[in-house]
Protein backbone atom coordinates (compact mmCIF):
# COMPACT_ATOMS: atom_id res chain seq x y z
CA UNK A 1 0.00 0.00 0.00
CA UNK A 2 1.33 3.00 -1.13
CA UNK A 3 0.96 6.28 1.39
CA UNK A 4 1.72 10.02 1.58
CA UNK A 5 2.14 12.68 4.21
CA UNK A 6 4.11 15.68 4.91
CA UNK A 7 7.11 14.40 6.76
CA UNK A 8 7.97 15.45 10.67
CA UNK A 9 10.96 15.66 12.98
CA UNK A 10 10.12 12.33 14.34
CA UNK A 11 10.42 11.16 10.38
CA UNK A 12 14.83 11.76 10.63
CA UNK A 13 15.92 8.09 10.54
CA UNK A 14 13.72 7.98 7.08
CA UNK A 15 14.91 10.88 5.70
CA UNK A 16 18.51 10.41 6.00
CA UNK A 17 17.94 6.73 4.65
CA UNK A 18 16.88 8.79 1.25
CA UNK A 19 18.78 11.53 1.34
CA UNK A 20 22.05 8.90 1.39
CA UNK A 21 20.16 7.42 -1.65
CA UNK A 22 20.00 10.80 -3.57
CA UNK A 23 23.26 11.49 -2.56
CA UNK A 24 24.83 8.06 -4.19
CA UNK A 25 22.79 8.98 -7.21
CA UNK A 26 23.92 12.58 -7.60
CA UNK A 27 27.26 11.01 -7.22
CA UNK A 28 30.51 13.17 -7.51
CA UNK A 29 29.13 15.91 -7.30
CA UNK A 30 29.25 15.50 -3.80
CA UNK A 31 32.35 14.97 -1.72
CA UNK A 32 32.90 11.64 -0.05
CA UNK A 33 32.78 12.45 3.53
CA UNK A 34 29.01 14.23 2.70
CA UNK A 35 27.26 11.14 0.73
CA UNK A 36 26.14 9.37 3.71
CA UNK A 37 23.48 11.77 5.95
CA UNK A 38 22.50 10.89 9.71
CA UNK A 39 19.44 11.11 11.50
CA UNK A 40 21.17 13.97 13.32
CA UNK A 41 22.02 16.02 9.98
CA UNK A 42 18.50 15.27 9.04
CA UNK A 43 16.60 16.68 11.96
CA UNK A 44 18.76 19.79 12.07
CA UNK A 45 17.74 19.95 8.66
CA UNK A 46 14.34 19.82 8.92
CA UNK A 47 14.60 22.11 11.77
CA UNK A 48 16.27 24.08 9.37
CA UNK A 49 13.44 24.93 7.36
CA UNK A 50 11.49 27.81 6.85
CA UNK A 51 7.77 27.99 7.07
CA UNK A 52 7.06 27.95 3.32
CA UNK A 53 9.19 24.87 3.16
CA UNK A 54 8.32 21.42 3.53
CA UNK A 55 8.76 17.77 2.58
CA UNK A 56 6.13 14.93 1.73
CA UNK A 57 7.24 11.06 2.63
CA UNK A 58 6.24 8.29 0.83
CA UNK A 59 5.82 4.41 2.09
CA UNK A 60 5.13 1.46 0.32
CA UNK A 61 3.44 -1.19 2.99
CA UNK A 62 5.48 0.94 5.70
CA UNK A 63 8.79 1.58 4.35
CA UNK A 64 10.24 4.69 3.39
CA UNK A 65 9.66 4.74 -0.36
CA UNK A 66 10.87 8.55 -1.52
CA UNK A 67 10.56 12.05 -0.62
CA UNK A 68 9.89 15.36 -2.13
CA UNK A 69 11.12 18.55 -1.00
CA UNK A 70 8.87 21.66 -1.39
CA UNK A 71 9.11 25.56 -0.92
CA UNK A 72 6.97 27.91 -1.37
CA UNK A 73 8.51 31.40 -2.54
CA UNK A 74 7.61 34.42 -2.64
CA UNK A 75 8.26 36.88 -5.93
CA UNK A 76 9.42 40.51 -6.43
CA UNK A 77 8.15 40.78 -10.00
CA UNK A 78 4.24 38.81 -9.13
CA UNK A 79 1.88 39.40 -6.24
CA UNK A 80 1.64 35.31 -6.09
CA UNK A 81 4.40 32.80 -5.44
CA UNK A 82 5.77 30.15 -7.06
CA UNK A 83 6.81 26.54 -6.05
CA UNK A 84 9.93 24.89 -6.06
CA UNK A 85 10.93 20.72 -6.08
CA UNK A 86 13.97 21.02 -4.54
CA UNK A 87 14.14 17.08 -3.68
CA UNK A 88 13.18 13.96 -5.10
CA UNK A 89 13.94 10.83 -4.89
CA UNK A 90 12.40 7.63 -4.44
CA UNK A 91 14.44 4.11 -3.49
CA UNK A 92 15.64 1.73 -6.49
CA UNK A 93 12.96 -0.73 -5.16
CA UNK A 94 10.42 1.19 -5.59
CA UNK A 95 10.37 3.00 -8.85
CA UNK A 96 8.17 2.69 -11.54
CA UNK A 97 5.24 2.27 -8.98
CA UNK A 98 3.97 5.47 -9.19
CA UNK A 99 5.39 6.87 -6.34
CA UNK A 100 7.27 10.11 -7.76
CA UNK A 101 3.63 10.61 -10.22
CA UNK A 102 1.94 10.55 -6.64
CA UNK A 103 4.78 13.15 -4.53
CA UNK A 104 4.64 15.28 -7.64
CA UNK A 105 0.70 15.42 -8.04
CA UNK A 106 0.84 16.32 -4.37
CA UNK A 107 3.18 19.18 -4.82
CA UNK A 108 1.26 20.34 -7.68
CA UNK A 109 -1.97 20.47 -5.38
CA UNK A 110 -0.19 22.18 -2.38
CA UNK A 111 1.57 24.56 -4.54
CA UNK A 112 -1.92 25.29 -6.00
CA UNK A 113 -3.76 25.21 -2.87
CA UNK A 114 -1.16 28.13 -1.53
CA UNK A 115 -1.80 30.29 -4.04
CA UNK A 116 1.18 29.44 -6.86
CA UNK A 117 0.82 29.58 -10.48
CA UNK A 118 3.75 27.08 -11.59
CA UNK A 119 6.24 24.84 -10.07
CA UNK A 120 9.97 25.05 -11.05
CA UNK A 121 11.76 21.73 -10.54
CA UNK A 122 15.56 21.71 -10.15
CA UNK A 123 17.65 18.53 -11.88
CA UNK A 124 21.33 18.74 -12.37
CA UNK A 125 21.78 19.40 -16.37
CA UNK A 126 23.03 15.81 -17.09
CA UNK A 127 20.26 13.70 -15.34
CA UNK A 128 18.13 12.29 -17.99
CA UNK A 129 16.29 10.09 -16.32
CA UNK A 130 14.94 12.94 -14.01
CA UNK A 131 14.31 15.33 -16.86
CA UNK A 132 12.48 12.84 -18.82
CA UNK A 133 10.09 12.33 -15.82
CA UNK A 134 9.61 15.98 -15.17
CA UNK A 135 8.78 16.08 -18.93
CA UNK A 136 6.10 14.01 -18.56
CA UNK A 137 4.80 14.65 -15.35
Amino acid sequence: MLTLRPATLDDASAIALLLSGLNEAVGPSLGDDQVIVSADQARERLEAMTPGEQVLLAHVDGTPAGLLSLRIVPQLSQDVPYAEVTELYVADAHRRRGVARLLMAEAEFTARKRGCTYVHVNTWHDNDVAQAFYRAA
